[in-house]
């Protein structure tokens, strides 16, 4: 089975009926272009589609943002598509705020929005303003990280709640997810927000969050949202 060019066994797709990105007569693709995978969206479905695996042409109309030249070039090798990273303004951004996240709190809004991938974004959202936020390594960053310090660090991160681990493997994962949901915890508390979670670890996150929401819609809700502002989406 083919979905919109790509074979099925490569995606795991999550349906989400409350976004629909319908105009005219066609059902227009928005496409987020991250470190390690493209993440398209249509209709109601997100699909995840490895960097390092070729793409096959596919119809329709899409609008992309991107981190990534080498997939962004990918992308545009196989398919006509529009980026869309230029259109994002974001009330209180600096420069140099990468796409991804300014697009993630748009359509975040108002709260503390966590993006949990390659790298872990803490950015606080109050009303359409951004107030400033946090970039720590990602889980799989933080392995590659470690095992450049000693050997002895080179095994994969793991976090079971434990309070005292007592193993390497517990104590680095334990360490820094302790320290990342208490982050994010003490900026809920300050500013008495909720968490808005996102991101390929933001369902790991939420085990240790369990007043967050988990939305990984977020940074499409983002992209309609600029759309509208262009007369592009309805």
């Amino acid at each position: 089975i083919v979905i919109f060019g790509f074979p099925m066994p490569l995606y795991v797709p999550k349906r989400h009926k409350q976004l629909k990105t319908f105009h005219g007569d066609y059902i227009m693709i928005l496409c987020d272009i991250g470190n390690t995978f493209f993440h398209f969206w249509r209709e109601v479905e997100i699909f995840h589609h490895p960097i390092s695996t070729p793409l096959t042409p596919f119809e329709g109309e899409i609008y992309y943002i991107s981190v990534n030249k080498s997939g962004e070039k990918r992308l545009l090798d196989h398919s006509r598509a529009t980026d869309i990273g230029s259109w994002g303004t974001l009330q209180g951004s600096y420069t140099g705020m990468g796409v991804d996240r300014v697009f993630s709190c748009i359509g975040g809004e108002d709260g503390i929005i966590v993006d949990a991938g390659s790298a872990i974004t803490i950015d606080v959202m109050d009303h359409g303003t951004f107030k400033g936020g946090y970039i720590l390594a990602g889980f799989g960053s933080l392995h590659e990280t470690m095992k450049r310090i000693s050997p002895a660090l080179d095994v994969p991160p793991l976090c079971d709640g434990s309070f005292y681990p007592q193993e390497t493997q517990k104590a680095l994962g334990c360490g820094f997810q302790e320290a990342v949901v208490a982050l994010i915890e003490k900026l809920s508390l300050k500013e008495g927000k909720r968490i808005i979670l996102t991101g390929g670890d933001g369902a790991r996150l939420g085990e240790f969050l369990p007043e967050a929401h988990l939305d990984e819609t977020l940074i499409f809700k983002g992209m309609q949202t600029i759309l509208k502002t262009k007369g592009i989406l309805c």
